[in-house]
């Protein structure tokens, strides 16, 4: 656990802004102070002695000196408030504020998301992508929300995906500058990311759009006529003649550009959009490149960025220029000399026309790196996580200390367990922890699976298909009701279990649906069909009939269960785990304490 890092990281953060804020308390004195001076050289210089003129415009030279100079201190103000807003973020995966994150991904509880989204928690409030998530472009939350819905890949993608998070824990102080640009970038975009990033991506995958000949030939010939007749005219040669011929060419150019505009803002819109992320995008491939990696998959995103950071250097200076003439007497006075619309959006074509394929590469490649620094976050603000092993043949599944990453870490509590292709029947009165087990199980597979570190001391585990069967919910409108949508997902798991793939079952009180005698035939039959050698179950009942199944040698089923103590001070849950039955049951102290009994 890196809390006294990020803590002294903080403080050091701290003490950076608090200079850094005096000497722009500075700058801005002398900023009015200079000007002020500048107004009165011009004053003293006009009713006095001509030379306060040359004090007068000396003191404007050090006013823009100063108002450059401001602005450079105020861009790594912002970098440094990114810094310890990143920061800040770490901590509060600690103290539990993390839930109050405002990305918890609910948008990606779609069609394609599993029921192990909902049932794990994996999106929305509360849920371990709003704990993980250090993603800020949209790439980047695609990415980390892939890894978490999706199956399991191979060992070797997992191992892989390991390896990459594992380096970047170790990295942290990498970690965190990355994340920093990333909300630097943010605040810059005037749009969502994903929106910016779409906009643009879609003009730089088309055609680039080729301007008339006629159009070409004059937005290099106007200018050139312009230029000429307007200093020829300040030099003295044919001055009224020069002079009107130039102005009637900047005329003709204005209205060049007002009969061309809607078609060249079609064209730099979407650079508009971009252009406050093209600065934090450029810093942030100059900052991977600027990296030694040792892991394989960080050091292939490393390549895929190869160039990246010069293109976005090139559209800067294309967004620089077109930001000029967003100004109206910019716009005037490049537009009337020098055909500037139709220069930026000739500019742009040949950069998306050059690069515009490589963009959505170089994207995709940050958005690993955040969906990896993300997958971090266990091994950084935990004092217990570990790496698991992941081996070949399964089904397998032994963890020690196994704990629910999203519960503080200080009052969780970890079980061990150990199960081949086995059935784990859990018994254990209400609140006891059985839901919670599961979850974690969950969780923690999910976690392995994405390459991430496990909230657990030891876990080793097999690829396996995971299916869960907890939070189901009926569709009034489907005109299904709760027992059979769990039919349903017990069915998908049915179907999976021919393919003969290793996959390992949640089920969280099994057809509590219906009627005791029918849950109970409906519930061994299930298990039955399920206990295969490529499958691994664990369900939890409160019924104990379901226990005489480890008397059954087709089903090879052990018995676990949670328990609790009655005092004088009320119920108290210990929250372990246990071979064998439970004993005990507590539906009738609890609605007693509730007051219906």
């Amino acid at each position: 656990m890196k809390q006294n890092l990020y803590e002294t990281l903080i403080q050091k953060n701290a003490h950076r802004l608090s200079a850094l804020q005096r000497k722009l308390s500075l700058l801005s004195f002398g900023r009015i102070t200079s000007f002020l001076l500048f107004l009165g050289g011009m004053l003293f210089g006009y009713f006095t002695h001509p030379g306060f003129y040359f004090a007068g415009w000396a003191s404007f030279a050090v006013f823009v000196a100063l108002i450059w100079a401001h602005s450079r201190k105020k861009e790594e103000e912002r970098g440094l408030l990114a810094e310890r807003q990143a920061l800040q973020g770490m901590l509060d995966r600690k103290s539990g504020a993390w839930r109050q994150f405002p990305d918890d991904g609910a948008e990606f509880l779609g069609e394609t998301c599993p029921p192990r989204g909902k049932d794990l928690d994996l999106f929305s409030k509360n849920s371990l992508y709003q704990y993980l998530c250090r993603c800020h472009t949209s790439y980047g939350r695609r990415a980390l929300a892939d890894r978490l819905r999706s199956d399991a890949p191979g060992r070797e993608q997992i191992l892989q995906n390991q390896q990459a998070v594992r380096e970047l824990a170790q990295r942290e102080e990498f970690s965190l500058a990355l994340e920093a640009l990333g909300i630097l970038m943010e605040q810059r975009s005037r749009k969502t990311d994903g929106e910016t990033i779409e906009a643009f991506l879609s003009l730089s995958k088309e055609k680039p759009p080729t301007l008339p000949v006629f159009w070409r030939v004059g937005m290099w010939l106007l200018p050139f006529v312009t230029l000429f007749f307007l200093i020829s005219a300040i030099i003295g040669v044919y001055p009224s003649v020069n002079l009107g011929l130039g102005f009637m060419s900047v005329l003709l150019q204005l209205l060049a550009a007002g009969i061309c505009w809607n078609q060249n803002n079609r064209i730099l819109a979407p650079l508009l959009d971009f252009a406050g992320s093209v600065g934090p995008y450029r810093a942030i491939f100059e900052k991977i490149q600027s990296e030694d990696f040792r892991s394989e998959k960080l050091s292939k995103l490393q390549q895929e960025l190869s160039g990246a950071a010069g293109a976005l250097k090139a559209l800067a200076s294309v967004a620089t220029a077109v930001e000029a003439r967003k100004n109206p007497f910019g716009f005037l006075f490049l537009g009337g000399l020098l055909m500037w619309d139709f220069h930026c959006a000739d500019r742009f074509c040949a950069w998306t026309a050059q690069y515009g394929e490589g963009l959505s590469r170089w994207l995709a490649a940050v958005g690993e790196f955040e969906a990896d620094m993300s997958l971090a976050v266990p091994a950084n603000v935990r004092r217990e996580s570990a790496f698991p092993s992941i081996e070949e043949n399964g089904p397998t599944l032994r963890g020690g200390g196994l704990k629910h990453p999203l519960l503080p870490e200080e009052t969780a509590v970890g079980n061990s367990i150990g199960l081949g292709a086995q059935t784990c029947v859990i018994t254990g009165s209400n609140m006891s922890g059985k839901t919670t087990f599961l979850r974690s199980v969950g969780l923690n597979l999910v976690l392995a699976y994405a390459g991430g570190p496990v909230a657990a001391a030891s876990l080793t585990v097999s690829p396996m298909a995971l299916f869960t069967s907890m939070r189901v919910e009926d569709d009034v409108s489907a005109g299904i009701s709760t027992f059979y949508a769990e039919l349903l997902r017990i069915k998908e798991m049915v179907e999976f279990s021919r393919t003969g793939r290793p996959m390992i079952c949640l089920i969280d009180e099994i057809f509590k649906g219906t009627n005791s005698a029918d849950r109970i035939y409906g519930a061994t039959e299930t298990i039955r069909r399920l206990s295969l050698p490529h499958s691994m179950i664990l369900v939890s009942t409160h019924d104990f009939e379901l226990c005489n199944l480890e008397n059954d040698p087709k089903v090879k089923a052990l018995n676990f269960h949670f328990s609790e103590q009655y005092t004088d001070g009320g119920i108290q849950f210990d929250y372990q785990m246990s071979p064998g039955r439970c004993r005990t049951t507590n539906a009738q102290y609890l609605l007693k304490m509730a007051g219906i009994l």
